[in-house]
């Protein structure tokens, strides 16, 4: 028979993380009011940049030579390194947000290593460190970096991250940028994908939809197209690396939320059981008790 005192100390252990669930719910849904506010307010500007650089990419086909063509644009034919960029959470207990990243990423590099291409991390979050410390090894990491701070994520640093990358990139020590992140759609859905910076994809936007480009004739550009690449492109990096952060972020709030939410949930219906489980336990010992008292009185 389960010792009532045991179960009492159970009992209070799990109220007591209902607690710091519900609490840590409360933090994640005040912040990702706030994180979900600035993803809505960059969104447009980061779709306009990724439209621009588009057209302009879309206007050059055919009419440049490659010479004209900025390599952050159409990339190297000859890829050996690939910097791959993870933008993850700084802490923990927000469901499989980190997870499902490192998946997507763990088939990435297989691919580029059936390829012969090496791939290299730029780490933005704590937790994309420790995963790919345990899982590639510290040597392959470049740099790394917290992604957020007390007021939320920080455009210095986006804008850090983004010029390490294009630098790298033009003293040729990588031949492609990638950037792995995920999508904030609502609390409850979080979708983990990767686009590539450089080159440019031009076919689908961060989120994998298709870009709606206007045609080549919609535009006459001044001054000269390669001219307006070569300042746009590394801006555009920038924005990406921005956008990556702020929807990483608002989806690590959303996710820490929901697995809160559902942690206090299963915390309470163990609750119930524990004290359903305490009350029959010690209607049991009051019951064996009075048997024993009263077949003692009959004895006498």
């Amino acid at each position: 028979m389960p010792n009532l005192k045991a179960l009492k100390n159970r009992i209070t252990s799990v109220k007591s993380t209902v607690k710091i669930t519900s609490a840590m719910k409360m933090v994640a849904a005040a912040r990702l009011r706030k994180a979900q506010e600035a993803v809505q307010i960059s969104r447009p500007y980061l779709t306009e940049m990724e439209e621009i650089v588009g057209n302009l990419a879309l206007s050059m086909q055919g009419n440049r030579s490659e010479e004209e063509t900025p390599e952050l644009l159409a990339g190297r034919s000859d890829e050996k390194v690939a910097l791959l960029i993870i933008v993850s959470s700084d802490r923990g207990l927000c469901g499989g947000l980190n997870g499902n990243i490192m998946r997507m990423l763990k088939i990435r590099v297989d691919e580029l290593t059936a390829k012969g291409v090496e791939s290299k991390f730029l780490c933005i979050g704590r937790k994309g460190v420790q995963l790919i410390n345990s899982r590639f090894g510290s040597d392959k990491i470049i740099s790394h970096v917290d992604s957020s701070t007390k007021e939320g994520v920080s455009l210095e640093l986006a804008q850090e991250q983004a010029k390490l990358a294009v630098s790298m990139f033009k003293k040729g020590e990588v031949d492609r940028v990638e950037i792995f992140t995920t999508i904030f759609q609502s609390a409850l859905t979080q979708t983990s994908t990767n686009i590539s910076l450089i080159p440019v994809d031009m076919t689908a936007d961060v989120k994998g939809n298709e870009r709606p480009l206007e045609t080549e004739d919609s535009y006459t550009y001044e001054p000269s197209t390669p001219e307006l690449l070569n300042t746009l492109l590394p801006k555009n990096v920038e924005a990406q690396v921005l956008r990556s952060m702020l929807e990483s972020f608002a989806s690590e709030q959303g996710a820490r939320m929901t697995a809160m939410d559902n942690a206090t949930n299963n915390a309470r219906d163990l609750i119930d059981r524990l004290t359903l489980q305490y009350n029959n336990t010690r209607q049991s010992i009051i019951t064996s008790e009075l048997i024993e008292i009263i077949s003692g009185a009959e004895a006498v």
